[in-house]
């Protein structure tokens, strides 16, 4: 039982990154995903907000 939940853990953890990839892909343009992968890697959020390293955000 205790494999199944595991395989069922990993196969929605998967289904949720593709579905995630497949929404960013048909929302955003090429440009706009290169600016939030360049914000993220500087730690902010959409707004320009700094994030924690636990992605809590400075601001309310």
């Amino acid at each position: 039982m205790r494999s199944e939940i595991e395989r069922l853990t990993r196969e929605l953890a998967a289904m949720t990154a593709d579905r995630d990839y497949w929404y960013t892909k048909a929302t955003y343009t090429p440009e706009e995903i290169a600016e939030m992968y360049r914000r993220a890697s500087m730690g902010l959020d959409e707004n320009g907000a700094w994030l924690w390293p636990d992605s809590v955000r400075t601001t309310r």
